[in-house]
């Protein structure tokens, strides 16, 4: 079954299992007779391809495959479009980043925005092609760095100081 998408002038709204992703953008941004499509992707290459370029950036992942055709040709928009993506559920929005996973497997960080009511992120694309919406690794607190290097370093002293006294 297709999923239902509703459209206006400049946006499409396209829904499939659970995930929302709003286009919005200026009219003169694609061709007449212009069809985008925002599909989530489950399984199968692309989905594969995103899992192993982001898989120590990343926790959890959802993938879109954005396309745009007019008269069964893909297109590329000639300008900014807005996508707005809803977050999924199990997320932390405060962890959610936005990826570009190209053919070859390698991924450029998109800026991304998070609604104030932390339900939905909103990203400006330039061209369409997998993105990756994605809860980021914990990373260590900048101090745990910091605070290992002290201990380290005083234990580097303390042990140059024994030794200088137990040779004399």
């Amino acid at each position: 079954k297709e999923p239902e998408t509703e459209n206006t002038q400049s946006e499409v709204i396209l829904v499939k299992e659970d995930v929302v992703a709003k286009l919005e953008y200026a009219d003169d941004v694609f061709p007449a007779n212009t069809v985008v499509k925002v599909e989530q992707q489950k399984q199968g290459a692309i989905v594969e391809r995103a899992q192993k370029a982001l898989g120590k950036v990343t926790k959890k992942i959802a993938v879109f495959e954005i396309t745009a055709k007019s008269d069964n040709v893909t297109v590329q928009p000639n300008g900014k479009v807005k996508v707005i993506f809803e977050i999924p559920e199990n997320f932390d929005p405060a962890k959610t980043v936005l990826y570009y996973v190209g053919e070859d497997g390698k991924y450029e960080n998109i800026p991304l925005t998070i609604s104030g009511d932390k339900k939905t992120a909103t990203a400006e694309l330039t061209h369409f092609s997998t993105y990756v919406l994605s809860e980021t690794v914990d990373s260590p607190k900048t101090g745990d760095n910091r605070d290992n290097m002290i201990w380290l370093l005083a234990l580097c002293f303390i042990s140059t100081v024994a030794v200088i006294c137990s040779t004399k």
